[in-house]
């Protein structure tokens, strides 16, 4: 997928583009259709990353050390780190809603099933 440029956007061009975006991910009926829809926005590589991320605040949440998370997802501690800080300058209404949705996931394997 071709890069996209970093620049900051008018105001007016960001609300409206996070408004498609948003548009867009809510008229999605199921897991399988969100994901199809991540494949056509996004490369592998950011794929990955989402997966990652989302991963570690979910291992956090369950409150994995900084050591197994790192091994389970691939990652430096050091990530694992920054992102547990990153979660800190989250607006706490923000954060709280994605924990809630974490919250509700059942895992059909245990960490510990995998840790193992």
């Amino acid at each position: 997928m071709t890069p996209v440029s970093r620049k900051k956007l008018d105001i007016e061009i960001d609300k409206f583009l996070n408004n498609i975006l948003t548009q867009t991910l809510s008229k999605q009926s199921s897991p399988k259709d969100v994901f199809k829809l991540l494949k056509v926005l996004l490369t592998h590589t950011e794929l990955e990353m989402i997966k990652k991320r989302i991963g570690i605040i979910y291992l956090l949440n369950i409150g994995l050390d900084t050591e197994n998370i790192s091994r389970l997802t691939k990652t430096t501690r050091q990530t694992v780190i920054r992102i547990r800080l990153q979660l800190l300058d989250v607006d706490l209404e923000n954060n709280e809603y994605v924990n809630k949705i974490l919250k509700t996931i059942k895992i059909s394997q245990t960490i510990k099933d995998i840790l193992n």
